[in-house]
């Protein structure tokens, strides 16, 4: 989990008007601009704020400002005062000046940092609540009714029985929630290298993507369908059926490992769902495999379309959804399984995939 991070702005100075090697976090960052430059002082801002910089890099960065602030003052103060009381004066005298004073400041920032807002920073006194922490999801919201995309009050907002379980497991831990919406075949990379804590998205946890990422207990089972154009479900009575046709199923997703076990069939793999039905509506696929709580949606939401009365035959440890976690996280990964429990016990997470469901009807 990350903590809510202010918005920096940030003072680069440097002499003769040169940008020194310790702006390099900027194009990591890569939404930092300059936003003014005067006669060599050039000053960043950062526009995201949940830019990610370490804290290390923010102390040298302002380590150097106060250096080269400390150069420019001393050459000054040299052609000022050389003609009254000596450049070696000025050297003994001026130059301990300028190195106490970084010494005090670095000081300072170690102080501000024991006490200040990183994730793991705390209140230093009662009347001074610690900073909210924010925990991060990582989703693919084309995959309705688990998690879509959907206008409310006029606004894109992501919603789904998914983003109602990662609400409540945000509530329980005390965090704001944040959703990154990504390609499916990218969420677990992106949990790999932090950019996300937790990733629901209808995430089966097969024996390959443990090697990678540690799951929950399965919180939702379902049933995998086949998707095929009206008129043409009568024609398929096993999903061997599909051998010598064009099958679509999203990329990196469990439907993609069903279909290359099909002998013959030809798999076209893309990254969203909303991609896959076009191309099955223009018929350059035949037919598309998906879990049939969605292809149950896109039947009713969409003109032409009809679940095959094919069955897909799973093991039970296949056929669930769970959620990932960084691979060694067992701390967050026990607070989301408590919230779990207490969320089939009290029938909640049934009642949230009704309410996915007629909000897709709405």
């Amino acid at each position: 989990m990350r903590a809510v991070q202010e918005f920096q702005v940030f003072i680069i100075l440097t002499p003769r008007g040169k940008l020194g090697k310790q702006t390099s976090c900027f194009s990591r960052c890569k939404c930092c601009v300059i936003y003014s430059t005067f006669y060599g002082i050039k000053a960043y801002k950062c526009l995201n704020n949940d830019c990610d910089i370490p804290d290390y890099l923010l102390v040298l960065l302002t380590y150097k400002s106060i250096y080269c602030l400390m150069y420019i003052v001393y050459k000054l103060l040299c052609y000022s005062f050389k003609k009254r009381i000596g450049v070696c004066c000025v050297k003994k005298v001026l130059l301990p000046m300028m190195l106490l004073l970084v010494v005090v400041f670095m000081s300072a920032c170690g102080q501000e940092k024991t006490t200040g807002t990183g994730s793991d920073a705390t209140s230093s006194s009662g009347s001074s609540p610690a900073e909210k922490e924010v925990i991060v999801l990582g989703t693919s919201a084309d995959y309705a009714p688990y998690e879509f995309h959907k206008k409310i009050d006029g606004k894109d907002t992501i919603v789904g029985f998914d983003i109602e379980i990662a609400k409540a497991i945000a509530a329980d831990l005390g965090a704001e929630l944040k959703i990154e919406d990504m390609d499916f075949d990218g969420l677990l990379m992106a949990l790999g290298t932090d950019k996300v804590d937790f990733v629901i998205s209808g995430l089966t946890p097969t024996e390959e993507r443990k090697k990678n990422v540690d799951f929950t207990d399965i919180y939702y089972y379902a049933e995998q369908a086949v998707l095929v154009r009206d008129g043409e479900g009568t024609a398929l009575k096993s999903v061997n059926d599909l051998s010598g046709k064009q099958v679509g199923v999203q990329k990196s997703s469990i439907q993609e490992g069903i279909a290359q076990e099909i002998e013959g069939a030809k798999l076209t793999s893309l990254a969203k769902i909303p991609e896959l039905i076009l191309e099955l509506q223009t018929g350059r696929v035949d037919a598309l495999i998906l879990e049939k709580p969605v292809a149950e949606q896109y039947v009713k939401n969409q003109e032409g379309l009809v679940v095959a009365g094919v069955e897909i035959e799973q093991a039970e440890d296949e056929g669930g959804s769970a959620i990932a976690v960084k691979k060694g996280n067992q701390k967050l990964l026990d607070q989301i399984n408590t919230t779990l429990k207490k969320l089939k016990t009290n029938g909640d997470i049934e009642r949230f995939v009704v309410e996915a469901n007629e909000m897709l009807g709405e």
